[in-house]
């Protein structure tokens, strides 16, 4: 039976934290507020003035999001870079292994055209060279970026639990890191059988790449029938998904993959334990593409951890799946197991799904987060809203429905 919906509580919820949280700083606090902000100054600066600790103001404007497990990478319109969330390998490139439940800004880097965070480790795409932090094959810790050698011209970076792609101009794909099919190296090396590419998905351990013709091929892990080939058989050369018509763009989830079709149809399969294959039921896994019933116009997508989200052409965002943790963002902490609408998002132009929350950014560059707030990963000190009490009922890391996390949403 469905939980009572919050969406009044929501909306208040919404209005209160753009102007209470004013992108991972305070506000106007109340007395108990006040308190905490004296035991947390590097949290809250202006209330103690001349603290040497005291971060610089936080972010303005985004462009783009990314998250794969429990922390997340958000790039600023004018190219920095900033992370917040789990840190145990690093992750989040800060020199520490600590976990931050605000923004960092990543040190060393500027000018970055895109990020792609994995589940222990992080990418950037920087003058057509990859950096990396994290988490690495042997082991060690990379705890601030670093360029990797053996690559440039790069246009196109993905990353999944220990694994990462490049996708240089020429459309050749490369791959670092553990694939769940034998690969286990910290130097890229060249995916041989495979066509030009233009676009490429990293799920948990399988990957996904998109050629010029529309067709997708898929290798890796395959125990839950990720890679779409009537299989259930680890593939370290990659294998044309048939089944499909011309696809235009892949996303891959843990242990599912979805692909967007020219006519924005949806087509999914793998994985269905929580509905995340949006067909209506839990049935499977599935070793060949279906069709999502009732999606159409969509234009972009994102899979997480056993649920997946939809950008419709209309900017708003439908979502399915495992939703445990609120992560799918409709006021509800029930499975979804076909589309359902996510609250309050009316002009989304970039989404990203992660272990158990998501993400979306507006047109006037304003980011949104969702889910679980587990290690503070959506960027809300989880004790702040202990506070206030925002969500009855439920913990301060189960956050349902979207709230507003930069400077740009307060205009």
């Amino acid at each position: 039976m469905k939980r009572e919906r919050w969406a009044s509580r929501g909306l208040t919820v919404l209005l209160t934290l753009s102007g209470l949280l004013l992108s991972w700083g305070c506000a106007d606090f109340d007395q108990e507020e006040k308190g905490y902000c004296k035991r947390h100054p590097s949290i809250c600066p202006e209330a103690n003035p001349g603290n040497p600790e005291a971060p610089e103001s936080g972010p303005g404007t985004f462009s783009q999001v990314s998250s794969k497990g429990q922390h997340t990478l958000a790039l600023e319109s004018d190219g920095l870079v900033w992370a917040w969330g789990h840190n145990g390998t690093a992750q989040l490139g800060d020199g520490t292994t600590q976990n931050s439940p605000l923004p960092k800004k990543v040190a060393g880097l500027s000018d970055v055209k895109s990020v792609a965070a994995g589940y222990g480790h992080s990418l950037a795409l920087r003058g057509g060279k990859v950096w990396s932090w994290g988490k690495t094959v042997s082991g060690s810790l990379q705890k601030t970026p670093r360029e990797l050698p053996g690559l440039s011209d790069i246009t196109h970076i993905a990353a999944g639990n220990d694994y990462s792609l490049a996708l240089d101009q020429s459309g050749l794909v490369w791959a670092w890191g553990i694939d769940g099919a034998g690969l286990s190296t910290d130097s890229p090396v060249a995916v041989e059988g495979l066509p030009r590419i233009k676009a490429i998905a990293l799920g948990g351990a399988h990957a996904l790449a998109l050629d010029s013709d529309g067709a997708v091929w898929a290798w890796g892990n395959n125990s839950k029938g990720q890679l779409g080939n009537v299989s259930l058989e680890n593939r370290s050369v990659p294998v044309k998904v048939d089944a499909l018509p011309a696809i235009d763009f892949v996303a891959a989830g843990a242990l599912h993959s979805l692909a967007l079709d020219r006519t924005s149809r949806v087509w999914s399969w793998g994985d269905n334990d929580h509905g995340q294959l949006g067909d209506g039921s839990t049935a499977g896994p599935r070793t060949q593409p279906g069709l999502v019933p009732g999606l159409s116009a969509i234009k972009a997508l994102a899979a997480g951890t056993s649920f997946s989200l939809a950008l419709t052409q209309n900017n708003t965002v439908r979502a399915w799946g495992n939703n445990s943790a609120g992560q799918l963002g409709n006021e509800e902490i029930d499975d979804e197991l076909s589309p359902v609408e996510t609250s309050f998002l009316t002009d989304a132009v970039s989404i990203s799904a992660g272990h158990s929350h998501a993400l979306a950014v507006l047109s006037n560059g304003c980011l949104f987060a969702w889910g679980s707030n587990k290690d503070d990963r959506l960027g809300i000190p989880g004790d702040l809203l202990l506070l206030k009490g925002f969500v009855p009922g439920l913990a301060a890391e189960v956050i349902p429905y979207p709230l507003p996390l930069s400077w740009a949403c307060d205009r």
